[in-house]
């Protein structure tokens, strides 16, 4: 995995070589009189690999890192990652994860191990890496190193750069398939999820002293904006193609349903 000092460039090693890899499984898995056991197996130890992977960079953004020194040791112990780097590790995640996904879909694999379910895997690993990506205390670290930090990866961006990396059709006109339907929906529950009135809590109702508050952050004005700038879009966008019309129209409701609750 990675033993150096840079996940995203040792994971993007991992997933080249993961690509590399997946076409051979059905030869080097074959065995005169055997089923598709070890091929079945095999397919899913690379996803799990590529979740693998993509869960080291995700670390990045809105990381810190940790030098344990005793007091007479000068300098932080804790410190943000560089801006720059959370940046280039949210592009990444954007690239491997939420957009070119079809080499997963080898069909010589999956027709030979499974009738359905491929495309709700995939959509599964999506939705957990953007649920985590927006996860308050993330997002809270990171308000919190733009305080001390002229070059850091302020909320904003990233919320900016997230949109445009999930949302490139709206621009573009594209049609959007169904691994971006799936994703883009998974992006409004979460906005909705953090549109909703909730406190963290220390089991007493009073709240921990270090659990975000999503009330009191810049998180919910954040969302606000994103999910009316979505809709104007959504609205505007044009496509010849009908499902991914039918798709902007309910973009559009769901955003409604959302601002109004």
């Amino acid at each position: 995995e990675d033993m150096g000092d840079d996940p995203v460039r040792a994971s993007g090693y991992g997933i080249t070589n993961l690509k590399r890899v997946l076409p051979n499984l059905p030869e080097w898995t074959a065995s005169d009189g055997e089923d598709y056991s070890d091929l079945s197996e095999l397919y899913g130890e690379l996803l799990s690999m590529w979740n693998r992977y993509t869960g080291h960079v995700r670390t990045v953004v809105g990381g810190v890192y940790a030098t344990m020194k005793s007091t007479d040791q000068a300098g932080s112990v804790y410190e943000p990652v560089p801006g720059i780097k959370q940046q280039e590790a949210t592009r990444f995640i954007i690239d491997n994860v939420f957009t070119n996904v079809d080499w997963l879909n080898n069909e010589e694999i999956l027709s030979r191990i499974e009738g359905s379910g491929a495309v709700a895997r995939i959509q599964r690993v999506q939705a957990s890496n953007l649920n985590a990506l927006l996860a308050p205390e993330r997002m809270v670290r990171m308000t919190e190193a733009a305080l001390v930090d002229d070059n850091a990866y302020t909320l904003m961006a990233f919320f900016e750069d997230l949109q445009a990396g999930i949302w490139t059709e709206l621009d573009s006109g594209a049609v959007i398939d169904t691994y971006r339907r799936s994703l883009q929906r998974t992006h409004l529950e979460r906005l909705a999820f953090l549109m909703q009135d909730q406190e963290p809590s220390s089991g007493n109702g009073s709240g921990s002293a270090n659990s975000p508050s999503v009330l009191r952050s810049d998180i919910r004005p954040l969302v606000r904006a994103q999910l009316n700038a979505l809709r104007q879009e959504a609205e505007a966008a044009g496509s010849s193609d009908e499902m991914t019309r039918y798709h902007l129209d309910d973009v559009v409701a769901r955003i409604d349903d959302i601002l109004d609750g």
